[in-house]
């Protein structure tokens, strides 16, 4: 009689998570593994378990910390870049004011609080956030002080007047959207702005 001392490895830290296990079923379903930029897209921005759907990871209570969240300045400084883009594409009267990732808000939030004195460009403007996390999409909301078009305008407002997809900022007096993709975003003269965007994006990896 023999007995089987070999230990068994010791499952990674993180294996068994709801992410992991979709994951791997994901890869069960396929066959096959996935891409890294899959993986990366699965583990940034699934709706339920991606790093970024989760709620808020910014600040002393999350992971890390952005420098918009430590100055004001660096939204100010973005706002007066932006309103000398607009004023050397000529003033147009339709201008969009695009970010990606926007994160809290915060910076976006600077950005329109220092430019909300110059009201030729807050009324040229539209603003456009690109944010496909839930829960970011609401601290986002909050820190821009939005209303719903139906609180702002009353029974004026029209058509999707409850939506939260779009309010108005009590920042500045801006239109604020929210989009899932950057090509949900009208045409036309913008700006874009995207603050430690790339490092969260998926990446393919060519061997």
């Amino acid at each position: 009689i023999s007995e089987d001392t070999e230990k068994k490895p010791t499952p990674p830290p993180g294996s068994d998570t709801p992410l992991a296990r979709h994951v791997a079923s994901l890869i069960r379903f396929r066959g096959g593994p996935l891409t890294l930029a899959e993986f990366m897209h699965e583990a940034m921005t699934h709706p339920k378990h991606g790093y970024y759907t989760q709620g808020d990871v910014f600040g002393s209570k999350g992971d890390f910390i952005t420098s918009p969240e430590v100055s004001q300045m660096m939204g100010e400084l973005m706002g007066i870049w932006a309103l000398c883009a607009w004023q050397q594409a000529g003033q147009p009267k339709k201008f969009r004011l695009v970010e990606i990732g926007p994160g809290r808000g915060t910076m976006m939030a600077d950005l329109l609080r220092a430019t909300s004195t110059f009201r030729e460009f807050v009324n040229a403007l539209t603003v456009h956030l690109v944010e496909v996390s839930k829960p970011m999409r609401r601290l986002q909301w909050t820190m821009l002080r939005c209303q719903t078009l139906r609180e702002h305008f009353g029974d004026a407002a029209g058509p999707n007047a409850d939506t939260e997809d779009v309010g108005i900022s009590f920042v500045s007096g801006a239109t604020v959207h929210w989009h899932a993709d950057l090509d949900e975003v009208p045409d036309g003269p913008s700006v874009i702005l995207a603050h430690e965007l790339l490092d969260a994006l998926p990446a393919h990896r060519f061997m």
